[in-house]
């Protein structure tokens, strides 16, 4: 329905409406309607036009019939002081709003409809053409965000929160007030990558897993290259998980007792998770996926394997990734990358929606990503590797290069690399590949992470381990973890409770009748009477009455009268 007539009824005649639009404004767990309107001033003294403000009134009833259903509620002057920026704090759900700031404000009463405040100098950057893509939000936005509950449903006769809804919006509510009932607690997450060629576990790990004085809290340990042999590949069982899984849990740090979270693997890529036994307790929603990208672009020869779970009130992902090989293949590695991104998908309960590996907290991205150094003529590889200056090797390496223009890796970080190239050594030696092929080194092995709250304190290879033609990579990161206070978390959820009742009391349906019989006069032959029974909807939302039948009655009334409406809606005020 046009609202530019409605409005412009509210005003006075040297007044004119330029734009008229609908917006939304947060306020606990209701959106309300209001209209906002561009007027603009006549004034002879005023360039560019006259002077222009915008008035935002309330609505009576949506959709608006009439410029009784309007009231004004601010005047806000379009000058230097009015501006409109898009918040993006940390938020869950609903992409950014807009906000408006208001160093100036003038609230108008209903006993000054129709006037305007003294206005500043006209805003171009204010104009009509912006006004439809605004949704206004009061400051309050963060600590009452909305539940999805519109006045709009309501008055439509559709259910404030229906029930399967009301524990999702308590859930809702009680992530966007998670900073008000957690504290943050570091743990020491270790994580390590390794691709073993096919080799088995003829030496301890010690030397990998455990040099650091203090135990980690978590151990996220990646493999590549499990096993080489065909009948893995086309079966995918080998006895090499066991033999791997036993060299692991024999060489993790002595000085604390752990406790398997989740063991995955897709042919030789796999993955261990181990958690401290004291926070095994508080390990929740584990789920696992195993992505291919090799044949075809399905076979696991090639891919990731994933490991989520949350550990408190934190969510964590581990992917453990082997990507496609040889110098020339960057653009398939990116593939690879994508494919990952895109194709992995954690399936909890059918109560939970899937997660994405970017759907978390914290994420720790490890494996042989096979991203190598671009050759130069200036420049040889072997040498400068060997060296310990690896400025210029650096610069080449296609993996930095790619992060660089934002193809892959998007926002994630790694540490400094400070130790030799992890690819190719000849095995059980120091000495780079003396094969026919001759491959050039490369930092194959990497290990990238994403979050907030995570500090990289090492990031190290373990050259001393030479049984594989790659040497194993480990980072040591501490890790800021949302702890519940219990008490807090308590209190917080008894007010998300009260609030949610509050609002479907407000909405249950209120009506009063005037009165609870009819009499009629003395009855006479062919003659009409009439009498009215009079029902007004008290409530806030829409109420249907219907005058109903006795039990054994076939009808709602005698033959000799009549009911009209005998059913009906009535809408709030009416």
């Amino acid at each position: 329905m046009e609202l530019s007539p409605h409005v412009q009824e509210k005003l006075h005649s040297g007044h004119k409406v330029t734009a008229v639009v609908e917006a939304g404004l947060v306020q606990e767990f209701i959106k309300t309607t209001r209209v906002v309107a561009l007027i603009e001033v006549a004034s002879a003294e005023a360039k560019q036009g006259g002077e222009q403000a915008l008035l935002i009134f309330q609505t009576a009833r949506v959709p608006v019939h009439s410029a009784i259903d309007l009231s004004i509620e601010q005047v806000l002057p379009i000058d230097s002081n009015l501006k409109c920026e898009i918040v993006l704090g940390k938020r869950r759900g609903p992409p950014p709003e807009f906000s408006w700031l208001l160093p100036y404000q003038n609230s108008a009463s209903s006993s000054n409809e129709g006037e305007l405040a003294t206005l500043g100098q006209n805003n171009p950057a204010s104009g009509p053409d912006n006004l439809d893509a605004v949704s206004l939000g009061d400051h309050d936005n963060e600590k009452s965000p909305d539940l999805g509950v519109n006045r709009h449903s309501i008055a439509a006769g559709l259910s404030p929160t229906p029930i399967a809804a009301r524990e999702s919006h308590i859930r809702h509510q009680m992530t966007l007030r998670e900073d008000s009932y957690t504290n943050i607690h570091n743990f020491t997450v270790f994580a390590g990558t390794w691709n073993v060629n096919g080799r088995s576990p003829t030496v301890g790990l010690a030397e990998w897993l455990s040099v650091d004085e203090e135990p980690p809290d978590v151990y996220g340990i990646g493999f590549q290259e499990l096993d080489l042999n065909t009948e893995t590949f086309l079966f995918n069982n080998t006895p090499k998980e066991q033999e791997w899984l036993n060299a692991v849990l024999n060489g993790i740090h002595p000085k604390a007792k752990y406790k398997n979270v989740r063991l995955v693997r897709l042919v030789g890529m796999m993955l261990i998770i181990l958690v401290q036994e004291k926070h095994f307790a508080y390990v929740s929603k584990v789920a696992i996926d195993t992505v291919g990208t090799g044949i075809m672009n399905k076979l696991g020869n090639k891919g990731a394997v994933a490991v989520r779970f949350e550990l408190h009130n934190t969510s964590i992902c581990f992917v453990n990734a082997h990507m496609a090989a040889h110098l020339e293949e960057v653009e398939r590695r990116n593939e690879d990358h994508d494919c990952i991104f895109q194709r992995t998908c954690f399936h909890m309960n059918i109560n939970s929606p899937p997660k994405t590996i970017k759907d978390h907290d914290h994420i720790y991205f490890i494996g042989d990503m096979n991203y190598r150094i671009n050759p130069s003529d200036a420049v040889n590889i072997r040498e400068v590797a060997s060296s310990g200056d690896f400025k210029i090797l650096l610069e080449n390496e296609q993996l930095n290069q790619q992060r660089a223009i934002k193809r892959v890796f998007h926002k994630f970080n790694e540490g400094d690399i400070t130790f030799k190239p992890t690819f190719k050594y000849d095995v059980d030696s120091d000495e780079w590949d003396s094969s026919e092929k001759a491959r050039q080194p490369a930092w194959c092995d990497r290990i990238l992470w994403y979050g907030d709250g995570i500090m990289q304190n090492v990031y190290r290879s373990h050259p001393a381990l030479k049984i594989s033609d790659h040497k194993p990579v480990s980072a040591v990161f501490q890790a800021g973890i949302k702890v519940i206070d219990t008490r807090r978390y308590r209190r917080i959820y008894e007010e998300v409770m009260k609030k949610l009742d509050k609002l479907e009391n407000e909405f249950l349906p209120q009506v009063t009748v005037d009165t609870t019989e009819v009499i009629l006069e003395p009855v006479k032959f062919l003659q009409t009477q009439t009498k009215y029974l009079t029902i007004a909807n008290t409530g806030q939302v829409p109420v249907q009455f219907e005058f109903i039948k006795k039990l054994n009655d076939t009808s709602y009334c005698k033959p000799w009268l009549s009911i009209r409406p005998f059913v009906n809606f009535i809408m709030p005020g009416e």
